[in-house]
């Protein structure tokens, strides 16, 4: 019989060997805690007790054991190896399962435990959250240790994979909580933007190591097999074995081919069909590297999906897979099956577990275009095994079961979406149960398809009626995925139901309100930091109350939408009355105090400002500002950007120390909620920059705009804010009479913002005009044309007025003067 002192004594190791855990150190101490509060109670349990619950002690004594071993791998030094060697994710799910066990075993002995204290299951969500952050910057901090082997940063970047994904999980997960309107959500707001910068880590990392930098080439590209470094087995596909690896630095999965099955014909097909891959770029597609065809070493290498599979997602994780998901899912597949189709390719075996879920959680298509390959493979390496699969035969459609019937492959792959539809909205195999020839009998012959529940039907309407087009007996009756009629359905489904889960930062103004955070700035002229107002839901512009008019809300979107647009072309005079015209609406329809208020007062604030109307942005500003900060969550991205906005206004009129503290708070939200990559950082940056340079801290701007240009240079989509950034760098080496390097950053912001901006764009105007100054003082007269000064002046009061400040300045600039002609 089994004693109590057993489990008492495995307790008291387990504690001992926490104490050396170096990942997951919050679930850990949870696990030691709860397995601590058992021991005074099981070691007052009688041995008339101790023997009526044996078989509970005994399942207590295996679930503390597994604890243990749980425990345990995070104690090694290479605990990344063991705990994520499949990328699978898993972790939550082990903690959660010694944990329910554990609770099983305490109500089931009837110990003197309160059970809904100790497994507070929010407390073990806000663990979860740590935890995945710690461990996030942990492994970026091995990765990069000197003395790292290949086989260790293979291990390290499959663990962070892992780990991204298990960060995605927890986003959809919450996200999924929200729209149901879960009540009992205990997150805190610290943790929730802890989380979310953690995703965002994720994201910048896989962007920057997504795909190799490799020359275009006209044939098969090859790699040599040195290049490529194995790690473990993680499938067996149609080809052979699959194995994780890295070439050129970065994850890829690695499919083996047998050497027996390589004759010359498979290798013919093989570089027609792997170099047709390797030319197809897209967001939904896998990545085709090459492939290495050296006699000892046959194999494929392509990019590696460390969410494993559609179908091992669908069907062997217990993870809820949400109505928004499922949607986004299915566009995401599509999107794929469209761009293949585009090009005039089939799939020809399309299924899924050909589908792999890609870093941040995107499908993408992979295996098509190489069935033909993978059949011979098959023919050679096993003669007696039948050419048709189980695995495939459920996704085929019935003309490829009739070898007399014309076949519309692009049609197959159609049907093979139904079928993967199916799927997503049942969560079970397309005709379970069955074998190949039941599924050819059913599908041919009895045209039948797999059944399809009332609560499937009520949930998914939409996808219901797009799969059963879809899976149509007469190939010419499915639809096309070309015109993109159906994905324009699906994406206002998705719409309806709150949008892509996947875009957690996107739709960060859904998240619940957190405890109060320690008093904001006082922004200039208010009162000192008053009691926070009670939290408001934040109401979406494009879901309006029943009470107002959507068609008003509409006009006055299209309205913002048409400023915004006149705004960036410099045309303010027609922008500020588009803006004007949005304000009025909004606050006619939604009150004064609504966000999408606050977003047409900042928008006409900003452009009050552009045109040197400082009294009257200013108090627009503030509205703002107000608004935003009662109705969203504390540190909210749009509060951010009226702290900057507002910075900025102030900043132009002189009002440096009051300036500051309004930019430095919209930064560190930016930087929270975005990452430290993000443009709008950069923008930040570089706004700080120059606020230090006008208070006399020239210093002090030079690291803040190498980071804000190092950003732009990476995300590659901000020109123009580029280009500011370049003409503030020369600008700090002016102010050191630096004049060459002056000139070298200023002509390179001259010359991106002559392409970035629009012809009449203030900001183009100071960057020329700086460039004059520059190259004036550094006595290049001749360069100094008058066409880039006037130019400059030209644009300037083209655009803002002859009154506007600018323009005045630059009419009467004195150091436009240039002594040696005599002139101005």
């Amino acid at each position: 019989m089994i004693g109590t002192q057993e489990i008492i004594s495995l307790i008291e190791v387990i504690y001992e060997i926490a104490q050396e855990v170096k990942a997951n150190k919050k679930r850990c101490k949870r696990l030691v805690e709860r397995l601590g509060a058992l021991q005074l109670p099981l070691n007052r349990l009688t041995e008339e007790q101790c023997r009526s619950a044996a078989q509970t002690l005994a399942l207590t004594l295996e679930v503390v054991k597994d604890a243990r071993n749980l425990v345990q791998k995070f104690t090694e030094a290479k605990w990344y190896a063991r705990v994520y060697g499949a990328a699978t994710g898993d972790t939550k799910e082990n903690f959660a399962a010694i944990n329910e066990r554990l609770q099983g075993c305490v109500q089931g002995l009837n110990l003197a435990v309160s059970v809904e204290v100790l497994f507070d299951p929010s407390e073990d969500a806000l663990d979860t959250q740590q935890d995945m952050k710690e461990m996030q910057d942990l492994l970026q901090r091995l990765k990069f240790e000197h003395g790292r082997t290949r086989e260790d940063l293979v291990a390290i970047n499959t663990a962070l994979d892992a780990v991204g994904i298990e960060i995605q999980n927890e986003c959809l997960e919450i996200k999924e909580l929200q729209r149901r309107g879960h009540q009992s959500l205990k997150y805190g707001q610290a943790e929730i933007l802890r989380l979310l910068q953690a995703l965002q880590v994720d994201k910048q990392r896989v962007h920057e190591s997504r795909k190799p930098k490799v020359e275009s080439t006209l044939t098969l590209r090859k790699i040599k097999s040195a290049e490529i470094l194995e790690g473990d087995v993680i499938g067996n596909g149609g080809f052979g074995v699959v194995r994780r690896g890295t070439w050129n630095g970065i994850a890829v999965a690695i499919k083996k081919l047998p050497n027996v099955a390589v004759d010359a014909k498979t290798m013919e097909e093989l570089r027609d069909e792997g170099w047709k891959h390797q030319q197809l770029i897209h967001p939904n597609i896998i990545a085709f590297y090459g492939a290495c065809l050296e006699d000892a070493d046959k194999s494929l290498i392509m990019e590696l999906g460390p969410g494993g599979s559609l179908h091992y997602r669908i069907h062997k994780n217990p993870k809820l897979i949400s109505a928004p998901l499922t949607h986004g899912y299915v566009l995401d597949i599509i999107a794929g099956v469209r761009y293949l189709h585009d090009n005039g390719i089939s799939h020809r075996d399309l299924k899924s577990p050909n589908i792999i879920i890609a870093a941040g959680g995107v499908l993408k298509l992979c295996d098509f275009g190489l069935a033909k390959i993978r059949s011979t493979v098959k023919s050679i390496t096993s003669s007696k095994r039948s050419s048709t699969s189980i695995g495939t035969t459920a996704w085929m459609a019935p003309e490829v079961h009739n070898r007399k019937a014309k076949k519309d492959w692009q049609k197959v792959d159609v049907y093979a979406v139904g079928i993967i539809i199916f799927e997503l909205v049942m969560r079970i195999e397309p005709w379970d149960g069955l074998d190949v020839t039941e599924i050819i009998t059913a599908v041919l012959f009895e045209k039948e398809r797999p059944d399809i529940n009332d609560a499937a039907r009520a949930e998914y309407p939409v996808l219901i009626d797009i799969l059963q087009k879809c899976w149509d007996q007469d190939a010419y009756k499915r639809p096309s995925f070309t015109d993109g009629d159906i994905q324009r359905r699906i994406s206002a489904e998705l719409d309806k139901l709150g949008g892509d889960p996947r875009q957690v930062v996107d739709s960060v103004e859904t998240l619940p309100p957190g405890p109060p955070t320690p008093a904001r700035v006082t922004r200039p002229g208010h009162q000192s930091p008053r009691p926070p107002p009670p939290r408001q839901q934040l109401t979406s512009a494009t879901t309006p109350a029943v009470s107002v008019n959507k068609a008003a809300l509409d006009e006055a979107t299209r309205l913002n939408s048409e400023g915004m647009q006149l705004y960036h072309k410099a045309n303010f005079t027609d922008a500020e009355q588009k803006y004007r015209n949005a304000l009025q609406i909004r606050e006619r329809e939604l009150g004064r105090n609504h966000p999408d208020v606050a977003e047409s007062l900042n928008n006409l604030a900003r452009l009050l400002t552009t045109t040197a109307k400082y009294s009257e942005a200013k108090p627009l500003f503030e509205r703002a500002i107000d608004i935003r900060e009662k109705s969203s969550v504390d540190n909210h991205p749009d509060l951010a950007t009226s702290l900057h906005d507002f910075a900025e206004l102030l900043k132009l009129q002189g009002e440096y120390e009051k300036s500051k503290p309004l930019h430095d708070q919209a930064l560190d939200i930016r930087t929270v909620i975005f990452g430290p990559e993000h443009q709008v950082v950069a923008q930040s940056l570089c706004s700080v920059a120059d606020l230090l340079q006008k208070m006399g801290e020239n210093e002090k701007s030079k690291p803040l705009l190498e980071r804000a240009i190092t950003i732009c240079q990476k995300t590659a989509e901000e020109k123009s804010l580029h280009a500011k950034c370049l003409d503030r760098l020369a600008w700090f080496f002016y102010l050191l009479w630096d004049l060459d390097e002056a000139k070298f950053y200023s002509e390179q912001a001259n010359s991106i913002g002559e392409m970035a901006f629009f012809p009449n764009h203030p900001d183009l105007a100071e960057i020329v005009n700086n460039l004059g100054v520059i190259l004036r003082d550094k006595g290049n007269f001749d360069e100094v044309k008058p066409l880039l000064r006037e130019r400059a002046i030209e644009i300037s009061e083209k655009t803002l007025g002859p009154n506007h400040p600018d323009v005045a300045r630059g009419l009467k600039r004195p150091s436009w003067v240039v002594v040696p002609s005599g002139e101005i």
